[in-house]
């Protein structure tokens, strides 16, 4: 239908311009007639013009005739005058007629031009027409394939979730069906499994009372065997017990001993020179000494302790290695404790004339005076008998042990040792809550 329109638009448009053609060489020859006709006025103008010279040629005649005949002549000129005046008036008549015609002709030519021009103006508007109705047709056309197109994939795009619809239909029946299928061989399984646990149950209850009877029997062997070895041990153990005692015995002898000398020394020290001790060393010695027979009384005690106390727990570190002091005093220093330090047991008690810490760390092997020593010396004074002592050494034999719970210690701690189990053990003695 479209191809059809502009077809018949076309042989229209072209209709109109063979008209244009056709009205433009009517103009044409009009303009040709009116052509010939200004030629033909021309022509009779120049006849006049020469009729007008033989008239005045025959006037010429006659006014020379008329010397000779002068009333024939006089009529003629009147008479030539008189043809003369009428074709002048002919002749303007004429001429105003084909300039009435002319004018006329101009008339009809300009409307004809106005006319074409119109009418070409109006063959421009109808194909712009024409081109519009048929950009709309083209535009209509494409927006009918665009709906279409839309529609297709539109209908693609339903097909397509159908589809899809259906797959994951499928798909879920395939996974309740496959689930359904899982479900009952699992309860086949568990049915299989229960079976084989109540056959296995049956089965270990029998072995359970075989086995029951077996470790019965087994049980009286090693009753029996037990009895045997207990007996073993308790004789071993009154053996021990019995050397432990004569341990002991030799091990207090040998305390007894040893306070005795440390008494001479102490005595020596506070009457001596001074390369023995110091005069400080020399008057705590003397001061403990003294204060060894006094009678204990609770409200001094309690005082020491008072004494003892502070803002922070103090540490008495007595090694005489210094890479030991050193680590004594950051371990304990990090921990929160203050900590003084000494060399040996005589520097030890210069200290204890100054301070009254809240532990002692003592080790055992050092020069002048050792950590026995200084144990039983500590542990025998009123004013610091309440104080704690932890020995320090890297002997972990019975007899060590032995040897320093007799001086009167509280722990023994071998190197090399834990730093966590030195700070576990000095809180535990001290009650020390320190962050």
């Amino acid at each position: 239908e479209a191809k059809e329109a502009e077809r018949l638009e076309a042989e229209r448009l072209e209709a109109e311009r063979e008209e244009a053609e056709r009205a433009a060489a009517e103009e044409a020859s009009e303009n040709s007639s009116e052509t010939a006709e200004c030629e033909e006025a021309e022509c009779e103008t120049a006849e006049c013009e020469t009729a007008e010279c033989e008239a005045e040629d025959v006037v010429a005649e006659g006014l020379e005739s008329e010397e000779q005949q002068e009333p024939p002549v006089a009529a003629i000129i009147n008479q030539c005058q008189a043809e003369r005046a009428e074709a002048e008036r002919q002749e303007e008549e004429r001429l105003a007629a084909e300039r009435d015609e002319a004018d006329r002709l101009e008339a009809e030519r300009l409307a004809a031009e106005q006319a074409a021009r119109l009418k070409a103006e109006r063959l421009a508007a109808e194909q712009a027409e024409a081109d519009r109705l048929a950009a709309e047709q083209a535009e209509a056309e494409r927006l009918a394939a665009e709906q279409a197109e839309a529609e297709r994939l539109e209908a693609e795009q339903a097909e397509a979730e159908r589809l899809e619809a259906e797959r994951l239909e499928a798909e879920r029946l395939e996974a309740e069906q496959a689930e359904a299928e899982r479900l009952a061989a699992e309860k086949a399984e568990a049915d299989r499994l229960e079976t084989e646990r109540l056959e296995a149950e049956r089965k270990a209850a029998e072995e359970a009372k075989q086995a029951e009877a077996e470790q019965q029997a087994e049980a009286d062997r090693r009753a029996a065997e037990q009895a045997e070895v207990e007996l073993v041990e308790a004789q071993r153990l009154a053996r021990e017990e019995a050397e432990l005692e004569v341990a002991e015995a030799s091990v207090e002898s040998e305390i007894q001993e040893d306070i005795a000398s440390l008494a001479d020394e102490v005595q020596e020290a506070a009457s001596g020179p001074a390369v023995v001790a110091t005069a400080a060393i020399a008057a705590t010695a003397s001061a403990v000494v003294a204060q060894d027979d006094a009678p204990v009384d609770d409200d001094s005690t309690e005082e020491v302790v008072e004494m003892a106390s502070g803002d922070k727990p103090l540490v008495m570190a007595v090694d005489d290695s210094p890479t030991i002091r050193k680590l004594l005093t950051m371990t304990l220093t990090r921990e929160g404790f203050d900590v003084i330090t000494a060399a040996d047991g005589i520097d030890a008690l210069k200290l204890l004339s100054e301070h009254v810490p809240d532990i002692i760390l003592s080790d055992i092997n050092m020069p002048r005076l050792d950590g026995y020593k200084f144990c039983k010396f500590v542990k025998k004074h009123n004013r610091t008998k309440h104080i704690p002592v932890i020995m320090l050494s890297g002997k972990d034999g019975v007899f060590d042990k032995l040897r320093g719970k007799m001086s009167g210690c509280g722990d023994y701690i071998t190197k090399p040792f834990e730093s966590s189990e030195l700070v576990k053990k000095v809180r535990s003695m001290t009650g020390a809550l320190v962050s």
